[in-house]
């Protein structure tokens, strides 16, 4: 094959519908029925947002993606710590919405369904909304946490009684009383938003806490937070070097488009899952990617809205989160000092990546000034840093945080104008242009068709960039679903060509690479490549005439093309592959070698031989024939066949000669039955084997 050159219907409930009636205040009865329809579904289905502790454990299990090794790492921890003297001490961080809740969760429902583990531990998992400003209080948590999980262990109303007590003393009981209760066991502490607790604590109770902590070794903590913290980084602070600190990273896009199916799944939506598999499903995951920036909770929140129609219900929630998630981002931004706030506004106003030089110039600072700011940015988690050879380029971690900047610099926010540029094809907003909209909405998708004639098409620039990063990174099974999705977006015969060409790489789905090169012919008849690679795909699928009339019709319109004549390497040994017996072997080979010979004798004038390119391709055909797989009888047989038909063509005449001499190297795998050859042939038909290499 030749490569492109590079050129269920659920009952409603009255609050849901109301919402969903609200969201599309312009939508058809039928319509608003159907958006309710798909934002219902059953009480154990409900994937609470914002507390996964209320989500069923095996619907939170079903939609668990990209995180499952370090579950595996942090469960070896706890076991370690209760099964040994050695404690771990966990610190989970990153951005609000990464899925620090929902990871610990599903951690303290694994520890509790483990019946052998769960004899040597207990579990107090904090209420993360409750204020600790005392070492004393936090010990009453615990215990508290302790009677709520283990009612027939921890009374309740002794702890109710202790609190008669001073202070001190209740510190002091407490303390001999989780002590003596973890003499055998250990106590796994789930604390989340650890860094407001440290705050609230203060230094005091930070190292009252760690001498608790390191003078009782009965506890094994595993705290979340939404960045590093001085508490925990600072050399001269009570907790430096005391938590193992394990970024949360972001969902990757397989991830994303997983975690989309299974939540697809949970909820029965068959037609869902199949059209997330398709380009225009891939490019709506790559939408929301795009905009996510890998944050789970985003996920979640637009997953009801992939096969939307009505832009009124899509339109509205992303205005609603981008209000939900505003204060967020404006604390986040005002925590952090006056340079590093202009960093991270310039890249906001940028939506893209900028070197230290380059933010230096804007910023009229210093480029020693910003890469001290930048690094810092980098350790707190606003900021990304990617090499590109010897430079460094930063973009923001969280894409979402350009809400904070938009919302307050515009009154239409480019964030939602290019998610619908990435949502809807081209066509696909100048259709529902002519739609019923609300104002809003129609604004907005004014500004998109406006700002599709003035800018590249984000689809296409994030499916470059993705494609690219593919190939760097040698993940070809990606490929092929990229190049597709690529196609479908520009329509481009080059591109179906290119898709078709990686699903045939794969060695399956040779219906995908026919389809890609069907479309490809379709725009362009005299898309010789296509044409070609097409009738790989045909032999594949055992339609050889098919197949042998598309390679006809390729050397019709290959004149005038030096070196489009087809990866005849390959039509060789998929003819070898699947022809069952000598007679299927000898039709096939001779249909081949006919096709050529007429494109010869009919286009005398071609620069480029018909009949020796094809000698060409039957020598390298040698690199793609699995000697391991079929008898020397039927290694002979190749060989039998193709003399019979050839031995008389002059241009055949060195390749076939290197070819026999290749099969036998084959048969009995001794370099030795090439002297016979000379230096030059000899040199060949060593590259051909690739024996050199070896």
């Amino acid at each position: 094959m030749s490569k492109p050159s590079k050129s269920t219907k659920p009952k409603r409930t009255g609050t849901a519908a109301e919402a969903a009636t609200k969201a599309a205040p312009t939508a058809t009865k039928a319509a608003t029925e159907a958006a309710v329809d798909q934002l219902q579904f059953t009480d154990s289905q409900f994937i609470w947002r914002f507390s996964p502790n209320q989500t069923d454990p095996k619907l939170l299990e079903a939609i668990f993606v990209g995180r499952e090794p370090l579950m595996q790492n942090i469960l070896e921890k706890v076991v370690e710590s209760a099964t040994t003297d050695s404690k771990h001490h966990v610190l989970l961080y990153g951005p609000r919405g990464i899925g620090k809740s929902h990871f610990t969760t599903l951690l303290r429902n694994r520890l509790h369904s483990d019946v052998t583990l769960s004899k040597k531990i207990h579990i107090a998992r904090l209420n993360e909304d409750e204020t600790t400003t005392t070492v004393v209080q936090l010990l009453v948590r615990i215990y508290r946490a302790l009677c709520f999980a283990y009612p027939n262990e921890y009374a309740a109303e002794w702890l109710d009684e202790l609190l008669n007590h001073s202070p001190l003393e209740i510190a002091d009981i407490l303390t001999r009383r989780l002590v003596a209760r973890f003499e055998k066991r250990t106590l796994v502490l789930l604390i989340e938003n650890l860094n407001l607790m440290f705050e609230n604590l203060g230094l005091e109770g930070q190292q009252s806490l760690r001498t608790l902590l390191q003078e009782h070794p009965f506890a094994c903590v595993i705290a979340t937070s939404q960045q590093l913290f001085k508490a925990v980084t600072d050399r001269s602070d009570p907790f430096f070097g005391f938590f193992q600190q394990i970024p949360l990273k972001p969902l990757s896009l397989l991830d994303a488009h997983e975690l989309l199916l299974k939540i697809a799944r949970s909820k029965g939506q068959d037609d869902l899952v199949a059209f997330l598999n398709t380009p225009d499903g891939r490019s709506r995951v790559r939408a929301i990617h795009d905009l996510a920036g890998g944050n789970h909770r985003v996920y979640i929140v637009l997953s009801g809205f992939i096969t939307r129609e009505s832009l009124d219900q899509l339109v509205t929630p992303f205005k609603k989160m981008a209000d939900d998630l505003t204060p967020y981002y404006q604390e986040r931004l005002r925590s952090i000092s006056a340079q590093q706030r202009q960093v991270v506004e310039l890249l906001c106003r940028e939506r893209g990546t900028l070197n230290p030089k380059e933010i230096a110039r804007r910023l009229m600072v210093s480029e020693q000034t910003i890469g001290k700011q930048i690094h810092k940015l980098v350790e707190i988690g606003y900021v990304n840093a990617t090499k590109r050879g010897r430079e460094t380029f930063y973009d923001l971690s969280e894409p979402l945080m350009r809400l904070a900047y938009e919302v307050k610099e515009q009154s239409l926010l480019v964030m939602l104008i290019d998610f619908l540029r990435i949502w809807y094809g081209p066509e696909q907003m100048r259709q529902m242009r002519d739609t019923v909209l609300s104002h809003s909405t129609q604004a907005n998708m004014d500004a998109a068709i406006a700002r599709s004639q003035t800018h590249p098409a984000p689809r296409l620039t994030i499916l470059n960039t993705e494609i690219d990063r593919a190939q760097a990174e040698g993940r070809r099974h990606e490929l092929a679903a990229m190049w597709e999705e690529k196609a479908v977006t520009s329509n481009n015969t080059m591109d179906w060509t290119t898709a078709g060409y990686h699903f045939g790489k794969i060695n399956k789905q040779y219906l995908n690479a026919l389809d890609c090169y069907d479309k490809a012919v379709e725009i362009d008849p005299t898309n010789v490549l296509a044409r070609f690679n097409r009738s790989e795909a045909l032999f594949a699928l055992q339609r050889w005439e098919e197949g042998f009339a598309s390679i006809r019709t390729a050397l019709e319109l290959s004149l005038g093309s030096e070196t489009m004549l087809g990866d005849t390497a390959s039509m060789f040994s998929l003819i070898f592959r699947f022809s069952e017996n000598e007679a299927q072997l000898q039709s096939r080979i001779d249909l081949l070698v006919d096709a050529y010979q007429v494109a010869f004798e009919n286009q005398p004038e071609r620069s480029e031989n018909p009949l020796s390119w094809l000698g060409d391709g039957l020598v390298k055909s040698l690199t793609k024939l699995d000697a391991t797989r079929v008898s020397s009888q039927v290694l002979e047989s190749y060989v039998q066949a193709v003399e019979q038909r050839v031995a008389k063509i002059p241009e055949f005449d060195v390749s076939l000669r290197l070819f026999r001499y290749g099969i036998r190297y084959l048969i009995h795998e001794d370099p030795a039955v090439l002297v016979e050859l000379v230096q030059i042939e000899r040199n060949i038909l060593r590259q051909a084997l690739g024996l050199d290499e070896k």
